[in-house]
């Protein structure tokens, strides 16, 4: 598996955060910082066929004003914002996401199929997603589940204008 780095330096990474900052960053989401409106991007050396941004086991992740733009080239299966294994979840708040290109099947949230995932002990739970107060569109689905799964959606104040479906269920294999 290949991932960007966190880099410790103290202008463009985590080097100025003290303890509190990254306890916060990692239990509570990550968010804008003041004025600034950071926009995440696949990294183009990612390797993966089912490319996300953020890959969630379990636990639940919140991502809040922040603009996402996913570009793909040829030689990806999907791409995604999120990636949902387990039960994991995820909760958007006044995001952007932009969703271009139809080389490849593009979601802002896709959810894997649960017999290509390692289930957690006591992890009975069903994968939640949320979006509250955020600008979805562009060519491609706002959620994608590649196997016939249980989960929680919840679309709040929130403008999806996408060429796909609000909703791509893949039922899997015959």
């Amino acid at each position: 598996m290949y991932s960007t780095n966190i880099t410790p330096d103290r202008d463009t990474g985590i080097g100025a955060y003290t303890l509190a900052d990254f306890d916060r960053a990692v239990r509570q989401g990550i968010r804008a910082d003041g004025d600034s409106r950071p926009i995440l991007v696949l990294d183009k050396d990612t390797r993966e066929p089912q490319a996300a941004l953020f890959r969630i086991h379990t636990g639940q992740l919140t991502l809040e004003g922040l603009d996402f733009v996913l570009e793909p080239k040829a030689g990806f299966e999907s791409q995604a914002v999120a990636l949902l294994f387990g039960d994991g979840s995820v909760q958007f708040k006044n995001c952007v996401t932009t969703l271009n290109g139809r080389q490849v099947p593009l979601s802002a949230v896709m959810l894997a199929d649960p017999r290509e995932t390692m289930t957690q002990p006591g992890g009975a739970g069903v994968p939640k997603v949320a979006f509250d107060n955020c600008f979805i569109r562009g060519e491609g689905d706002l959620v994608s589940a590649r196997a016939s799964r249980p989960f929680e959606l919840e679309v709040n104040e929130s403008l999806v204008a996408l060429t796909g479906s609000l909703l791509n269920l893949d039922a899997g294999p015959k």
